[in-house]
């Protein structure tokens, strides 16, 4: 372990039927609250939620429903509202882009700076933001636990990022009921983003007993948890476990600290991707991420062949034909629950001219970082890019 400074302040109320504490608990510290959604979320779930934090006297307001891959564009008209009605917190119910949404928005009401300043340019530091509460509905990114955000320049077609230690939300409700009437194939991509969120430190090449050996219990609940939830469907407890798994890797940190810089290559590849498409970030995940195992895999085989022997049970004592077949598996495994193969899956509008630029763009924008295992050039880019659209 390497020396760390740790902290999480975000109180955590988890488990079945922990959305009925929601009202009585924010009830107690607000009074004026803006409930911001994602898209597709069931009408009776905000409608509960919205006469819970009424009859608890909160007057809500509303702003429009959150697309997937948030836009500059919302963050603008929510933090307009926010400044004009003198909200007082934001309560985020969906899933990572609600989140993210609801904690830009946080950020540019409080310090009265557009959320693009915060992003691209000369940017500006975030030094205050309005209270965000966060109720997921998925497990995946595990925004609903840390200080980080993710926004798509809709004009630009560009995605970025930022973080603040003022941007931890308030409080998060972890309910996975929310979770009953969500598509199994957004279940499963949801869950490419926690596996994609727990490799980039395991992946990084740095030994440590401990956070090794905890990143493996993380991937192999979610394994369980994938499992029976694409065999079985929905399950309340499957999909409560799933949660924590979010919760305890990208959402709290703890799989990080005392680890040096993750990978990021997967999630540097997608974002670019995902940006100039509008393409879902869980699917693009299950995509990338077995393609760039197997263009790194050769180059760091030991580490590999330690994901295929203690994941996938790989007897191989040669460490890269045990890293290629626990490659395999993984795929194999991935095809069982019916995630995405290639981006032409996703989407029509793919050219390998197209991809070549992304290819560059990717490397530029990144000032020549792509990838800390193994660095990326722009042809490696180009070529994961393309086992990718197959």
């Amino acid at each position: 372990m390497q020396n760390l400074d740790f902290q999480n302040p975000v109180r955590i109320i988890f488990g079945q039927g922990s959305r009925k504490e929601i009202g009585k608990t924010l009830g107690e510290v607000y009074h004026k609250m803006l409930l911001m959604v994602g898209r597709g979320i069931p009408s009776a779930y905000i409608q509960a939620l919205s006469e819970d934090l009424r009859e608890n006297g909160i007057q809500v307001f509303e702003t429009d429903p959150v697309d997937s891959n948030p836009r500059v564009s919302s963050v603008r008209k929510a933090a307009d509202l926010c400044r004009t009605e003198k909200i007082e917190a934001i309560i985020a119910l969906g899933g990572g882009s609600t989140m993210d949404c609801a904690k830009m928005t946080g950020a540019s009401a409080a310090t009265g700076l557009d959320v693009c300043s915060f992003l691209w340019g000369d940017v500006q530091p975030i030094t205050a933001s309005i209270p965000v509460i966060t109720v997921p509905t998925i497990a995946a990114t595990g925004t609903e636990l840390n200080n980080t955000a993710v926004i798509r320049n809709e004009l630009t077609k560009k995605k970025s990022s930022c973080a603040a230690a003022c941007m931890y939300p308030a409080y998060s409700f972890i309910d996975p009921e929310y979770a009953e009437k969500l598509p199994k194939r957004i279940a499963m991509w949801g869950a490419m983003d926690v596996l994609s969120h727990t490799f980039e430190y395991y992946f990084n090449g740095y030994y440590s007993p401990f956070q090794l050996r905890f990143s493996e219990g993380i991937i192999l609940a979610a394994l369980e948890c994938i499992s029976h939830l694409a065999r079985d469907g929905y399950d309340p407890f499957y999909y409560g476990e799933l949660m924590w798994t979010a919760a305890m890797t990208w959402g709290t940190g703890l799989t990080r600290i005392g680890r040096g810089l993750p990978d990021m290559a997967c999630h540097t590849i997608e974002e670019g991707v995902g940006a100039y498409y509008d393409t879902h970030h869980g699917a693009g995940l299950g995509i990338i991420t077995p393609n760039w195992m197997r263009f790194v895999c050769d180059k760091k085989p030991e580490i590999f062949a330690r994901f295929a022997r203690n994941i996938w049970g790989v007897q191989e004592k040669n460490d890269q034909c045990a890293a290629r077949e626990g490659i395999s598996r993984m795929e194999s495994f991935l095809a069982k629950t019916g995630i995405e193969t290639s981006y032409r899956q996703l989407t029509d509008q793919i050219t390998d001219e197209r991809l070549e630029c992304l290819a560059r763009e990717i490397y530029q924008e990144n000032n020549g970082v792509v990838g800390r295992l193994v660095p990326l050039s722009i042809e490696d880019i180009y070529k994961i890019l393309s086992m990718s659209c197959r």
